[in-house]
Order: C-alpha cells, then structure tokens, then sequence
C-alpha cells in the first residue's frame, strides 16, 4: 500500500474511533440522566410474581 494509502486508511480509522467515543459518551450521559431521574439506582427491578413449586406462575397471577 503507498503512503497515501495508509494515510488515508489511518484518517478513516482515527474518525471511526471519534464516532464511537461520542457514541460511548452519549450512552454515559443517558445512563447518568436516567440515573439521575430514578434517584441514584440505575435500574429497579421488578417485583417478583408469585410461582408454585415448580417455578410456574401461579395460575391467579395477572
């Protein structure tokens, strides 16, 4: 490959790395916003529904 080449190839790979460290520091801000709104716990998980024995849903759960 000539050094124009491999100039250009390297060009593409440094703005390839930018859009994903924006894409990396979008996903940050969101996850700190969310965090933010649900006070400090990033995910509440949900209540457990009740199984039977054999860890079925009981038949009167909704």
């Amino acid at each position: 490959m000539s050094s124009g080449g491999s100039l250009g190839t390297m060009q593409r790979l440094v703005e390839q790395l930018k859009l994903e460290a924006a894409v990396e520091r979008i996903k940050v801000s969101r996850t700190r916003l969310r965090s933010a709104r649900l006070g400090s716990a990033p995910h509440r998980p949900c209540p457990e529904r009740p199984r039977d024995s054999s860890g079925d849903l009981e038949s009167g759960a909704k």
